[in-house]
């Protein structure tokens, strides 16, 4: 597994906010990943997160798109290798330049044969704390081009993206250019980057990003991971915290719940420099 990055990766990831990174996974661990990730989303059925929201006929527009289930690494344990990671985690704090990384969550993200495109997003939107050192990896475990439900990133999204949830409609794939604050992306040149099976994209928690229609009679397999910077708090939002935890934090508070966020990565020396920081 790959565990280093160059800083023309760093450089190009300020940039555009997305960068690719070749052979992430060895063919060997892509495949183990792929097992792992089928085991898990047939244990885990028509349920979005391990403890709710059951989707299926309830929820066509999603469906249609592709199959996502969230925090598989809490209900089926093989897929902890990756999710905790300290190799991936560590690229992902190398390129947002921060001492520390949380996992946020893991995601299955399939899209079916013949599957629809994936409306314009921004990850951040969804999460939890507001931040712009949150990032995703998004790894191919089949190749990912345009004519499969390949990635698209607007370059250079990330600098003005801000992190309120906007509110559009999700029947389209451009919906969320119909609102006045992003009218303007209408005009700008996606970029999609092709994966081999094992590479992956690093993308900001800002930058937006859609995928294309699956044109083929195959299935175009996606696994993702979201991590937060250590010290991040909350800012109202729930995403994938669970009810019992979300009744006990006001916003402002720290999330760092080691059972739910657990740090995969820490820079060597981080956290004695943080805490004689502070004694100062």
């Amino acid at each position: 597994m790959r565990d280093s990055i160059n800083q023309e990766d760093i450089d190009f990831y300020n940039e555009y906010g997305f960068v690719r990174i070749r052979s992430l996974l060895t063919p060997e661990e892509t495949e183990r990943l792929r097992a792992h990730q089928n085991a898990a989303l047939l244990r885990r059925g028509n349920y979005r997160y391990p403890d709710r929201d059951i989707l299926g006929e309830d929820n066509p527009v999603y469906e249609r798109m592709f199959v996502q289930r969230l925090n598989l690494w809490r209900d089926y344990e093989p897929i902890r290798e990756f999710t905790l990671n300290p190799h991936i985690a560590k690229i992902a704090a190398e390129l947002s330049g921060v001492d520390a990384m949380r996992v946020w969550h893991d995601a299955a993200f399939v899209k079916q044969a013949w599957a629809n495109p994936t409306f314009w997003h921004f990850d951040a939107a969804y999460w939890s704390f507001n931040t712009r050192q949150g990032i995703t990896v998004w790894v191919a475990l089949t190749d990912s081009r345009p004519d499969n439900g390949g990635l698209y990133f607007m370059p250079g999204s990330h600098r003005v993206i801000d992190f309120d949830l906007p509110v559009f409609a999700s029947e389209h794939v451009a919906g969320l250019f119909d609102l006045p604050g992003y009218a303007h992306w209408r005009e700008q040149e996606p970029v999609c980057l092709p994966l081999k099976a094992g590479d992956c994209t690093f993308h900001n928690g800002l930058t937006l990003h859609g995928s294309s229609i699956n044109m083929t009679p195959y299935r175009r397999e996606g696994w993702v991971c979201a991590y937060m910077p250590d010290g991040a708090t909350f800012n109202g939002k729930p995403n994938v915290l669970p009810e019992d935890y979300l009744a006990g934090l006001s916003i402002g508070d720290y999330l760092r719940n080691d059972d739910l966020n657990p740090v995969a990565y820490r820079r060597l020396g981080a956290e004695e420099r943080a805490i004689r920081g502070c004694k100062e």
